[in-house]
């Protein structure tokens, strides 16, 4: 086997068809694993970062991938991480095919252990409980000197579809199932409604100025959130999944008018709800609550089987029936350098 580390943005290109490959094989659903998501992210988010995919092959055939980066953090101390951000990327790992993982783990805990003096310290954010990184990783890291730490970061409320619409209400306490019929009702008060679920390449790019527009719309911490910066990189994710089949962008309209939008990828029998936005001048006839119920009853329809809220635990989630998915954040410090409340180092 053969371990090589590619620092040259070009090699996302080189890497393109084996590394489709490789998530086709063992993805699954975690579409922030694709090639896709990664390439994107890094052409249009990456500046000022220094790549460090690290890859192993058996035989020359790719089996294995951690999609790293090397940036200054904001009190200029240098970190090695996973690819993406809190703010991007809900779900991280390396991409690796089973029978290979331990080789992968051993070769990620060396390049990690003999890189510090080149990194102050590594931030593998985004973790789920699943993850080898939170298992025999740790236990190779600290053989080679290697401290960690484990914290949750968040939460990524999920649950299992029901069959059926009819099925998923009764699953809902008499509340809940109440208040959403309510909510429903409410959203019909004002005028027609009319769902447009935009599935292929041409309905997405035709109905994103409309999500963005909405979503800035929604509060203004979400206005300060959609940069141009993630205008961009929100395009650019969009075009490609859709020319993959993954993207699900909803607009609901009440009397011809947007109101409501979702932003949600698909992959397998899971929906991963990616971000969303109404106009506020609506919030008292609660479309939003209502456009996620037309995203669900959707998704029932077409036969798939989890819906994933993703990061955050805003109480409409739980109200819909989720339950808490946490997620981690592993750091790894050399043995014996501790880190201070405000994030600097102390030996």
């Amino acid at each position: 086997m053969t371990v090589r580390v590619h620092d040259d943005s070009s090699d996302f290109l080189l890497l393109e068809e084996e590394w489709k490959e490789l998530f086709q094989r063992h993805g699954g659903w975690n579409l922030f694993l694709s090639w896709q998501w990664f390439s994107q992210w890094w052409r249009t988010l990456g500046a000022g970062r220094e790549l460090q995919l690290l890859t192993l092959r058996d035989e020359g055939r790719l089996v294995g991938i951690a999609p790293l980066m090397l940036e200054t953090d904001d009190g200029g101390r240098r970190r090695l991480a996973l690819i993406g951000s809190d703010r991007t990327t809900d779900y991280a790992d390396m991409l690796v095919e089973p029978d290979f993982e331990e080789s992968m783990v051993g070769a990620l805990a060396r390049f990690v252990a003999d890189g510090l003096g080149r990194w102050d310290y590594a931030e593998f954010s985004s973790l789920l409980e699943s993850s080898p990184l939170l298992g025999h990783f740790r236990e190779a890291v600290d053989h080679l000197g290697v401290s960690s730490r484990v914290e949750v970061a968040n939460t990524c409320p999920s649950f299992r579809l029901a069959p059926s619409w009819d099925e998923y209400l009764a699953t809902l306490g008499k509340t809940h199932r109440h208040e959403l019929r309510r909510k429903i009702r409410r959203s019909q008060s004002d005028g027609p409604v009319t769902l447009h679920f935009l599935r292929t390449l041409e309905e997405v790019e035709g109905g994103l100025d409309a999500f963005f527009r909405l979503h800035r719309a929604s509060r203004p911490e979400k206005a300060d959130f959609l940069d141009e910066e993630l205008v961009s990189f929100f395009r650019a994710i969009a075009g490609s999944f859709a020319g993959e089949g993954w993207m699900r962008l909803s607009l609901m309209k009440i009397d011809g008018r947007e109101v409501a939008a979702t932003f949600a990828f698909t992959r397998g029998e899971r929906v991963l709800l990616y971000n969303s936005g109404l106009d506020p001048a609506y919030r008292q006839h609660s479309v939003g609550i209502a456009l996620h119920a037309a995203d669900l009853q959707q998704a029932i329809g077409e036969g798939l089987r989890c819906y994933d809220f993703l990061r955050g635990n805003e109480p409409y989630k739980y109200d819909l029936g989720a339950h808490d998915n946490s997620i981690y954040t592993l750091t790894l410090l050399p043995r014996g350098v501790e880190t201070r409340g405000d994030g600097s180092q102390r030996g």
